[in-house]
């Protein structure tokens, strides 16, 4: 082929420009905690737990983003909307609110009630003295407690024509006087509903209901042995919600039916949250899962969560160990998809440990955790699935039983499987028979590895230091000689030498193993830098500020943050790789980009000197189960890179595309092939002279 000599200066310098950027993956929608519900016609209105307000006009089909920081309980009243916890109210369905706590002698408002400009709040505080009713006259600009008669917690808070009602210790109390004197009555519960003059009042499995100003009572039992959570009153009908169902009255609580939650049964413990009643229509509001619908009473369901995103608290995880998926976990619920985030399936189990650490292997699935709860000690450690459907999970305790196991997180080389303990007893535990039987190792060091990597007989982890260990991973010294003053949470190799990035902003390196360190790229500003994931001669690395590219060969950093919105992070963000695809949890929303996009475009600046194709050898090998095949174009040509096995079949198509001039790398994943010896053939037609066709070929070992 024949140099463009022309061409090849004139490219080298034109200016730089990246046509390619990182696409947002919509994630899986709606799984996430409901705080309450609320209507104000047209819009239903939801809070939703760490991530803001909801509105629809459509009963939930859709669902309209609005930021807003008291995302907690929401009570309509008199055509206002009121956000408890911090009491705001806003005069515009959400959009903007105006804080009204002055007064207040604790922030945590129950509940509230009032007309026009005079409002009733109840307050929850450790006293009465920091608690109870407290009165506005000015639309909730200025508030004054009236407790007198009250002696305990309050909960809620109702008000008809001229008579108040609140809640003392589950025991219901009014006053006649707006507030000045409280007396109690035959009536029990916590929560009011109020329709038309007659007041209803939810207990723990009952609902009391008063016609005459709480002079009688009447009780509605319901026939269940858990807490009710939220009530409704349409008409004849009440509805009851537990944890596990709905119950259903049409008769004014003479019969009840049960409407049990047989949309979700993988969720064995109670989840509904909250509800909200508009003629025919129900919502429901759930934990971990979002909001559902139904126009008969509960009989049938349906979900009406879109548009509804996850909160910033989920995570993500991939490996090329399964090309093209990606997982997504939040809380105890996992989502996973074999198309790089376009659709998503979700097993009908919920995980048996809030995860804090997943492993891929092909369809095996390891989690590591730290129990349910922090009370919980019973469902932390570490798990195994290996069915891609149903994903069960088998605890992998052998050996270990009788210690504390706050997992932060795992690893796996081969057999030897690590799960590093950052809670109690040992540091680190070892399986040396891909999980079989536990040895417990490094007692009180407690390293929080959030990397780690092995360089022949010895391991590195990254826990804010760089620590070698010597002896198999069971005990580890400090190498931080040349990294001074910041913190290094990630640590990658290529070859013989090590790289690590560091919170101030620089790459270093080490050529011996680890003993001495020198910084080896310019400053990017100081951030909290993540995952480094190696690509050749590449590494990939992201940080609160972008994502970045290290190449080794000249040393060169380059930001490839184009397409993603500029965020104050202040959490780790999470960068991984499922074959040809990059996945990023930036900020709360999940990015995907084509790797070939960052490495072959920064690669092929590089216009190669030599007047003759290049095909390198690949690199690892022999590897298992990725390896990178390297080459350099003189010109422009079209060019194949196909993969074959032993008996001449082809495997595999890496390139198939016409190339400009420059140096290009691509990565091959053997995970799902036997071991052996492959052959690798590359073909480069010149669009300059296509009757001379360029063929190579050389051989590469997987060996697993």
């Amino acid at each position: 082929m024949r140099p463009l000599v022309m061409f090849m200066c004139a490219l080298s310098f034109l200016p730089y420009t990246i046509m390619a950027q990182w696409q947002k993956v919509v994630e899986p929608q709606g799984f996430a905690d409901i705080n309450s519900i609320a209507f104000i016609n047209p819009y239903v209105i939801a809070s939703v737990e760490n991530v803001g307000l909801y509105r629809s006009t459509s009963m939930g089909l859709n669902w309209e983003f609005i930021p807003h920081s008291h995302a907690t309980t929401l009570v309509a009243v008199d055509g206002l909307l009121y956000s408890l916890g911090g009491l705001a109210v806003s005069s515009d369905y959400g959009t903007t609110w105006k804080t009204i706590e002055k007064g207040l002698s604790a922030p945590r408002v129950n509940g509230i009630t009032g007309k026009g400009k005079e409002l009733y709040c109840s307050v929850y505080a450790g006293s009465m003295e920091l608690g109870g009713i407290h009165y506005s006259s000015d639309g909730g600009d200025n508030w004054i407690p009236i407790n007198t008669g009250l002696t305990n917690f309050v909960k809620d808070v109702a008000f008809i024509d001229s008579v108040l009602f609140t809640t003392n210790n589950n025991v219901v109390f009014r006053s006649t006087d707006k507030g000045k004197s409280w007396v109690s009555t035959a009536g029990t519960g916590w929560k009011f509903k109020v329709v038309g003059t007659t007041l209803f009042t939810l207990g723990a499995t009952k609902i009391d209901r008063t016609t005459d100003r709480g002079n009688t009572w009447t009780t509605y039992e319901v026939p269940t042995k858990e807490l009710l959570v939220d009530f409704s009153i349409v008409g004849n009908n009440i509805y009851a919600l537990a944890g596990t169902g709905l119950y259903h009255s049409s008769n004014n609580g003479s019969t009840w039916v049960f409407r049990p939650k047989t949309y979700l049964p993988r969720h064995q413990q109670p989840f509904h949250q909250t509800m909200v009643v508009n003629g025919p229509d129900i919502l429901l509001g759930a934990r971990e899962f979002g909001i559902v619908h139904s126009t008969d009473h509960g009989a049938t369901i349906s979900r009406r969560s879109t548009g509804i995103e996850f909160p910033y608290r989920y995570s993500i995880f991939a490996s090329d160990a399964k090309p093209n998926s990606i997982y997504v976990s939040l809380e105890r619920n996992l989502f996973h998809s074999s198309d790089n985030g376009n659709t998503w399936y979700n097993p009908d189990s919920l995980l048996p440990t809030v995860p804090s650490h997943f492993l891929i292997d092909n369809d095996s699935l390891y989690l590591s955790g730290a129990g349910i709860n922090l009370m919980d000690d019973t469902t932390e450690g570490y798990y195994i699935s290996t069915d891609p459907v149903s994903r069960q999970w088998k605890k992998m305790f052998y050996g270990i039983y009788g210690y504390r196991h706050n997992f932060f997180s795992s690893y796996k080389f081969g057999q030897t499987m690590f799960a590093f303990n950052v809670g109690y007893s040992y540091g680190v535990w070892i399986s040396y028979d891909n999980g079989k039987t536990w040895s417990g190792y490094n007692e009180g060091g407690r390293p929080a590895a959030f990397a780690m990597i092995q360089n022949g007989k010895d391991y590195f982890i990254a826990d804010g230091t760089i620590r070698i260990s010597v002896d198999g991973g069971k005990h580890y010294s400090l190498r931080m000689n040349g990294i001074a003053n910041t913190l290094v949470r990630s640590i990658a190799q290529i070859g013989i030498n090590l790289y690590a990035i560091s919170d101030a902003g620089y790459v270093h390196r080490s050529i011996d193993n680890g003993a001495n360190w020198t910084i080896v790229s310019q400053n990017i500003g100081e951030q909290v830098f993540g995952d480094m994931l190696v690509y050749g001669s590449m590494i990939l690395f992201s940080g609160t500020k972008g994502v970045y590219m290290f190449n080794t060969t000249n040393n060169s950093i380059t930001n490839f943050s184009q397409g993603l919105p500029v965020l104050d992070l202040e959490e780790q963000v999470i960068l991984r790789k499922s074959g040809p695809i990059l996945f990023l949890k930036y900020g709360n929303d999940l990015w995907r980009r084509n790797i070939s996009e960052i490495t072959s475009i920064s690669e092929h600046r590089i216009i190669p000197e030599h007047s003759s194709i290049e095909v390198h050898q690949n690199y690892p090998n022999p590897f298992n189960p990725t390896t990178t095949i390297k080459f350099g174009l003189p010109e422009a040509g079209n060019v194949t890179l196909k993969i074959y096995d032993a008996l001449g079949r082809e495997v595999a198509t890496l390139v198939n595309n016409q190339l400009t001039a420059g140096y290009y790398s691509y990565e091959w994943n053997a995970g799902h092939l036997a071991s052996g010896v492959y052959i690798y053939r590359m073909t480069a037609v010149s669009s300059n002279d296509k009757a001379k066709p360029f063929n190579e070929v050389k051989k590469l070992l997987l060996m697993k």
